[in-house]
């Protein structure tokens, strides 16, 4: 699966996607792993936010661990010019 390929994915699922890079530089963080993806998805109270409270898992904590796990993650001094995919998207 190539994830520059817009065709493959939902009209929303795609805006979550091309929203991973700002939540990344936002973090001051140069990778996007599936965490930036998770959170993106979380902010859209879509499909994903109804899948979890389907299955009576709470979003907030989800949210919750999500920002927790980001902000562990190793930062840049300066906001980064360049992105790049993560182990866990690669």
């Amino acid at each position: 699966m190539q994830l520059n390929n817009p065709n493959q994915f939902t009209e929303k699922t795609w805006e979550a996607i091309a929203r991973t890079p700002d939540i990344a530089k936002t973090s001051q963080q140069q990778q996007i792993e599936t965490e930036h993806l998770m959170k993106a998805l979380l902010e859209q109270n879509g499909l994903a936010t109804s899948l979890f409270n389907k299955a009576g898992v709470s979003t907030s904590k989800v949210q919750e661990y999500t920002d927790a796990f980001i902000s562990r993650q190793p930062k840049v001094k300066n906001t980064p010019n360049n992105i790049y995919l993560g182990r866990s998207l690669d």
